[in-house]
C-alpha cells in the first residue's frame, strides 16, 4: 500500500523532491540568496501546498494564491532575517 514507508513510489517522490530542490538552491543561489537551501525549502513547502489544495479545491487557483509568497522569498536576497 501506498502509505508503506518501504513502496516503492516514496523512493521516486524522495528522488523528485532532491533534484527539485538542488534546482531552486542552485537558482535562489545564482540570484544572491542570503540562504538558498533554506529558500528552496520554503519553495518546496510551498508547491506542496499548491498541489495539495489543488487537488482538493481546484477553483481556488492556489499556485495564483502564492505567488507573493514566492516573490517575497525570491526578494530577500542579500538580506540576512
Amino acid at each position: 500500500s501506498l502509505t508503506d514507508p518501504a513502496h516503492p513510489a516514496h523512493e521516486g517522490i524522495r528522488a523528485y523532491t532532491e533534484r527539485l530542490h538542488e534546482i531552486f538552491e542552485a537558482e535562489l543561489e545564482n540570484l544572491g540568496h542570503h540562504d538558498p537551501a533554506g529558500g528552496a525549502d520554503q519553495i518546496l513547502v510551498l508547491i506542496d501546498g499548491i498541489l495539495t489544495v489543488g487537488a482538493i479545491r481546484p477553483e481556488s487557483h492556489p499556485a495564483r494564491s502564492v505567488r507573493p509568497l514566492v516573490e517575497h522569498i525570491l526578494e530577500m536576497q542579500s538580506t540576512p532575517q
